[in-house]
């Protein structure tokens, strides 16, 4: 019975089938030959199974929860994972984006932390607990710059699948000028004092992570930066509809990255001084070696990038195979694997996941941006893309 399901399933895929009212849009037929329908099997299994799951992940507010039937609301996983969801169109899809987000847009902060009482940068969007029913938080977030970033990038990505999209944004051009507005604020430049308490103040235009996390990371940085492409390309299109001049924000934020954070062969992970690369850390110095590549900072074919790769591989090189080297499962390792255009380490590592999606199940501490990563990585390494 299991070897005539799978051979109904590469006929199909092989026909340019798909699974019936998905809300996805199938691959175009005509150009998409399959040469290999094992393999394609298991890309299509898996890129279906991390699109229900994050379909399962939306709550009546249209939120989308860490997990399914979780209580934990972070907008950075979520927005990951409306990204990944965006790679396969239609919709369904379309629709559990834009409800997730308005709830985004509807949790927007204004200049006061109603939980201290202290000064909050408007536009910001704490995370949230669902306690009996209610969303509740502590107002407290990882970050303010790369929450505002990817949301940026979601905005973009769901403005470019169609007309339709990009009117439903303008829609909302007030809320992504605030949203924009957020990562500006948190960028050192002539026109932002960042706290007090911190240094260096030196107008490098490198983003803070928030006033209550006053520092600089890479990892943020170029999350940041292509951020800020984004928003250029929002604003070229009318979405975003402020004066803000984001090329320039982008031209100095990469600037910055290279002048402040490399530094003799690997990236400083944080702007800090003394900071050196220590390999043996698997986070935060090694991982984060991979963003600028993946963010666009610098180009896959750079031999930065790719001495940056082998070392990391060099270290870190089983986690193609499923080896976690933390309780998480990191598959942001998959996503930097298909921006180098690495697709062997790719298919493993998607195999990998298919050992357990086949049996209907997940990989431990599977949450949502773990999924819409996974989504990502298939998407870029099949259709040779960049983020």
């Amino acid at each position: 019975m299991k070897l005539f399901f799978v051979s109904i399933l590469l006929l199909s895929i092989s026909i340019g089938g798909c699974s019936p009212d998905t809300g996805s849009t199938a691959p175009s037929g005509g150009t998409n030959v399959v040469k290999n329908p094992e393999k394609e099997l298991i890309y299509t299994s898996v890129a279906e199974s991390q699109e229900a799951y994050i379909r399962s992940l939306q709550t009546s507010t249209g939120a989308l929860n860490y997990t399914p039937g979780g209580s934990r609301l972070c907008a950075y996983f979520s927005n990951y994972a409306a990204i990944g969801l965006l790679t396969r169109p239609g919709v369904t899809n379309e629709k559990i984006v834009k409800e997730y987000m308005d709830w985004y847009i509807s949790k927007l902060n204004g200049n006061v932390n109603p939980r201290t009482g202290a000064a909050e940068i408007p536009g910001s969007v704490y995370d949230y607990q669902i306690s009996n029913g209610e969303e509740i938080t502590n107002g407290t977030y990882d970050s303010v710059d790369s929450y505002a970033a990817t949301f940026l990038i979601l905005a973009e990505k769901l403005m470019n699948i169609s007309l339709e999209n990009e009117n439903w944004l303008k829609q909302r051009s007030e809320k992504l000028n605030l949203v924009a507005s957020a990562m500006i604020a948190c960028i050192d430049s002539p026109g932002v004092k960042v706290p007090e308490d911190f240094s260096p103040d030196d107008n490098d235009y490198l983003s803070v992570a928030s006033y209550s996390y006053p520092a600089k990371y890479l990892m943020d940085n170029c999350e940041v930066n292509r951020g800020l492409l984004a928003a250029k390309r929002l604003q070229d299109k009318g979405v975003i509809t402020d004066s803000v001049d984001y090329q320039l924000y982008m031209e100095k934020n990469a600037q910055g990255i290279e002048s402040q954070l490399w530094n003799n062969g690997t990236y400083k992970w944080i702007d800090q001084a003394g900071s050196k690369t220590n390999w043996n850390n698997f986070y935060a110095d090694a991982v984060a070696q991979l963003t600028p590549v993946m963010m666009g900072i610098i180009n896959a074919n750079d031999s930065r990038a790719k001495n940056l790769w082998d070392e990391f591989n060099n270290h870190y090189g089983q986690w193609s195979s499923g080896y976690n080297y933390s309780d998480f499962p990191w598959v942001f390792i998959c996503f930097a694997a298909a921006s180098m255009g690495d697709a062997d380490r790719v298919e493993e590592y998607v195999k990998h996941i298919y050992s357990f999606t086949s049996k209907n199940t997940q990989k431990k501490n599977w949450y949502s941006s773990e999924a819409g990563e996974l989504l990502i990585a298939i998407d870029l390494i099949n259709n040779k893309t960049i983020l």
